[in-house]
């Protein structure tokens, strides 16, 4: 027969602190690792905003109003758009989300394109909507949406729209994707390298130790920002092309030859003018009158262009 002894306090009731420390001292490591996460605010809170992250990237395709490749040539730069979600009627106000229209002026002297706002076309936005199809965690089929134009043919840019006309609110969930993964990917290539050099290095020991020891060493000592500003540079494609602001469209495409040639639409283009007197070391050459393109040589003694 056992009997388990138990602290009580004066007034005849267990002891607190001591029932504390027995279920501290009972409890499992992962409880223990909960515990102290749930005191500290900010850790919690942190998590929270985490979790709710990777659920937009899980569900970018529900939450996005817009596919990501989707463009209109007539929105590029618009300004954000502001959503209203109260009208007002004569029966008072009435709860009907809707973003105004846009009226396209040009600026005289810039002869810049300008957004208005035009107070009196409105386009309905809902929730819960039908747009274009996905499929929700790439399994199932569906077309509904958090939020979106009543019209799909509707524009509707709550961030505004990118240089292509892209709704920048849809590509900016989108990207949740890209930049939660990366963590993701180099945590598990972190945790694979280091269990297999690690396993290599205890095992022989010695000289592998060593080698392996110095490399990691070596590697953790390189400055990371130098490093990853200068990363583009040589990852950058060589082939350009840069379009005209003439009247009459044309372009200009940079080739990775020997001699870096770039054919232009009209010798009068800035696409032209750029390659021949902003660039150090270009030279015209075989200018055709009847196409209207001239080829520019590079010498390869100047520096490549940029």
């Amino acid at each position: 027969m056992t009997s388990e002894a138990q602290v009580l306090t004066p007034g005849g009731g267990p002891d607190p602190v001591v029932e504390e420390e027995a279920r501290i001292y009972v409890a499992s490591q992962w409880k223990l690792t909960w515990w102290r996460f749930k005191k500290h605010r900010v850790a919690y809170f942190s998590g929270i905003v985490v979790v709710l992250i990777y659920l937009v990237a899980a569900f970018a395709e529900f939450l996005a109003p817009f596919p990501t490749d989707a463009y209109n040539a007539q929105y590029t730069y618009a300004p954000p758009q502001r959503l209203h979600l109260f009208q007002r009627t004569d029966a008072g106000l009435r709860f009907s989300p809707y973003v105004n229209g846009f009226t396209v002026e040009v600026d005289p002297v810039a002869l810049r394109r300008t957004f208005v706002v035009d107070p009196e076309v409105r386009y309905e936005v809902g929730f819960f909507v039908e747009g274009f199809s996905y499929k929700v965690l790439g399994l199932v089929e569906a077309n509904r949406h958090l939020i979106g134009p009543k019209n799909p043919d509707d524009p509707m840019y709550l961030l505004g729209a990118d240089r292509l006309g892209r709704d920048m609110f849809s590509r900016l969930i989108a990207g949740t994707r890209i930049s939660m993964s990366i963590g993701l990917v180099g945590v598990f290539l972190s945790f694979i390298l280091g269990i297999l050099l690690g396993g290599i290095s205890g095992l022989y020991g010695g000289v592998v130790d060593n080698f392996i020891q110095r490399v990691i060493e070596f590697l953790r000592s390189i400055p990371t920002i130098p490093l990853w500003l200068g990363w583009p540079r040589p990852c950058r494609p060589r082939g350009r092309r840069c379009a005209s602001t003439s009247a009459s469209p044309s372009s200009c495409r940079w080739s990775a030859g020997p001699d870096w040639h770039v054919s232009c639409a009209a010798a009068s283009s800035p696409c032209a003018r750029k390659t021949s007197s902003w660039r150090p070391g270009w030279t015209a050459r075989d200018s055709n009158a009847s196409s209207g393109a001239t080829w520019c040589r590079h010498s390869p003694a100047t520096s490549s262009p940029r």
